[in-house]
């Protein structure tokens, strides 16, 4: 692990050297901002220890220039002026820690172990999700479609930054779990996630939820409450259907995010919050700030990075691995590894649109495990909508397991590429290691 040490003055510079490197860590100095800035654009820095006085940049506005090319990099500000403006201001650059002077080594040390134990854990995360999307499953999210390997790659890309997010896409596509994702994946995923429901609550309780009340601000307001922006201090906030909200609703959102601020309904008095705002919607953004909807100051604020999600019909080919995952999923099911699908249930499965999306899938699945026995999912368990007019005989007729599928559709690819095992893992939407990983778990010779 190494750690960048920043302060003007030689003999701290070499103190906290001599500390940190007893300690098992690498050490680079610098005696200023610029030399700090060259030194993290040539050298992987995970942890830096800052001086709030510096010459040239001050301590908190090196922290946001780091921060914004290393947002996964810890700071710890060191300072001898612990006043309540500085700790404003190092909460808004996002700092780890905030150390005062005089300093204790071992309350350093304690700073500096918990950031690396800390960046020991992404790193740990971050293998086991590469391992998760291989198999096609992301923090619930299912696929390995090409539409979800861009998918995942754009939650891999936007996770680690500060900036706002927009999801846009149809009801039961997952937005709830991409922003789940995105906010495990962040710096901030030691601290909550609170997720709004913006269609489920009233108007005139809305703001009153997320910005809190004063005690009196209203009737039957007893007492102070807290409000859920508040609660996500530090971490994300999550506000689904966000075009459902009133252009009132939106002015002081839009406040809030300009500001880093809150204040409660019914007082005057501002409160500094540290929050990363995540926004979904089932209509088209844009749509909706040309009819009026949507402010579009608010959205430009909301859209810093967008990810649009592709509906079920758009990914059919993701539908037996998803079939697969929520049987697993099934608490109905003595023995869900044995568990088949019927070829015409398959079939009925691949062929219906999915208006609802996954959603719908997840419900026809779990009723038809319901309704049929345990042992085989039928065409004839699953909703009537689904059913449709009778299919043309299949050329295998009896049930079959689900790696059973699987294996056969990655040989039919194989066949129609000639072997070409490059082409037959983009078509399939997965890598070549996963390919090859597959090919040696199905037995079919490379």
């Amino acid at each position: 692990m190494r750690v960048l040490v920043v302060d003007d003055e030689p003999r701290i510079r070499e103190m906290f050297r001599e500390t940190l490197s007893q300690d098992g860590y690498e050490v680079e100095l610098a005696g200023d901002g610029p030399e700090a800035l060259r030194i993290a654009q040539d050298r992987q820095i995970e942890i830096a220890l800052v001086d709030l006085i510096l010459p040239g940049i001050d301590g908190l506005e090196l922290t946001s220039r780091l921060k914004e090319s290393h947002p996964d990099m810890d700071v710890i500000i060191i300072t001898a002026y612990g006043n309540r403006e500085s700790v404003i201001r190092a909460l808004r650059a996002r700092v780890y820690d905030f150390l005062t002077k005089p300093l204790n080594m071992e309350e350093l040390l304690v700073s500096v172990r918990r950031a690396s134990e800390k960046h020991l854990l992404l790193q740990e995360n971050r293998e086991l999700r590469q391992k998760l999307v291989e198999r096609g499953i992301f923090y619930g999210l299912v696929g390995t479609s090409p539409v979800m390997q861009k998918l995942y790659q754009e939650i891999n890309q936007f996770a680690p930054s500060e900036c706002n997010i927009l999801i846009a896409g149809e009801s039961g596509t997952g937005k709830e779990l991409i922003a789940r994702a995105i906010h495990e994946n962040s710096p901030r995923s030691h601290r909550p996630l609170i997720v709004v429901d913006c269609a489920a609550l009233k108007e005139e309780l809305l703001e009153s939820e997320l910005f809190g009340h004063a005690k009196g601000s209203f009737t039957g307001a007893l007492y102070d409450k807290t409000g859920l922006i508040e609660d996500a201090n530090g971490g994300t906030l999550f506000l689904d259907e966000i075009g459902l909200t009133s252009l009132s609703f939106q002015s002081k959102l839009l406040r809030t995010i300009q500001e880093r601020e809150i204040r409660k309904v019914g007082s005057t008095k501002s409160i500094p919050v540290d929050i990363r705002i995540i926004s979904a919607t089932n209509q088209d953004p844009l749509r909706m700030v040309e009819q009026g909807i949507l402010r579009e100051d608010l959205f430009y604020r909301l859209n810093v990075a967008r990810i649009d999600v592709a509906s079920l019909r758009q990914r059919k080919e993701d539908i037996p691995l998803l079939v697969r995952f929520f049987v697993q999923q099934s608490r109905n099911l003595p023995s869900p590894d044995s568990f088949t699908i019927a070829n015409e249930a398959m079939e009925r499965l691949l062929q219906y649109d999915w208006p609802g999306n996954v959603r719908e899938l997840e419900n026809a699945i779990e009723r038809a495990i319901a309704a049929g026995d345990k042992d085989t999912l039928l065409a004839e368990n699953l909703p009537e909508q689904i059913q449709g007019p009778p299919l043309e005989p299949l050329s295998f007729p009896s049930p079959l397991p689900l790696k059973e599928v699987e294996k056969r559709h990655i040989l039919t690819v194989l066949e129609d590429t000639g072997g070409h095992r490059a082409k037959a893992a983009q078509i399939l939407g997965i890598s070549r290691p996963t390919l090859h990983r597959k090919l040696r778990i199905y037995n079919i010779n490379e």
